[in-house]
């Protein structure tokens, strides 16, 4: 086959920064902040056990936990995360604790009350909405408590 058989187009093809590895980034630094004792898991779930109702078949979604190197069989759920096969938008679940925090931010991030999701439309405002995330009292808090424990 010769390259003008080709259909395809020339995709001049990227590498994008996934929801997952902002997630996975975020936790080498708050290894870095808490000498090597607080780290975050981020877990892909199976198609077979989705969080909610797939749009799409190629729907990826994940849990993130915070751990304790030290406290092997506790961890604390921060959030639940999916998208399509395009990373945005991005659908974000937190507790109950957390939304409280992030009340103040439901003008600027969409927010269903009812499944308590959160949806965020680009690489920018998730990175804004884990900023908003981070600095919440709760979240300082439950990270504060969790190094106590650990170290």
């Amino acid at each position: 086959m010769t390259d003008k058989d080709s259909l395809w187009p020339e995709f001049n093809l990227k590498k994008e920064i996934t929801p997952k590895e902002i997630l996975e980034k975020q936790g080498d630094y708050l290894r870095e902040f808490t000498d090597q004792y607080l780290k975050l898991d981020v877990i892909r779930h199976k198609n077979s056990a989705p969080l909610y109702e797939p749009i799409l078949e190629n729907e990826f979604s994940y849990s993130c936990y915070l751990r304790s190197v030290t406290l092997r069989d506790y961890k604390y759920k921060l959030m639940d995360f999916g998208h399509n096969i395009t990373f945005y938008p991005l659908e974000i679940k937190l507790s109950a604790e957390l939304n409280k925090d992030m009340s103040h931010c439901q003008t600027k991030y969409p927010y269903n009350k009812g499944e308590r999701m959160w949806k965020v439309s680009s690489k920018d405002q998730f990175e804004e909405f884990l900023a908003e995330l981070f600095k919440g009292k709760s979240f300082i808090q439950i990270i504060s408590s969790l190094y106590s424990l650990s170290s």
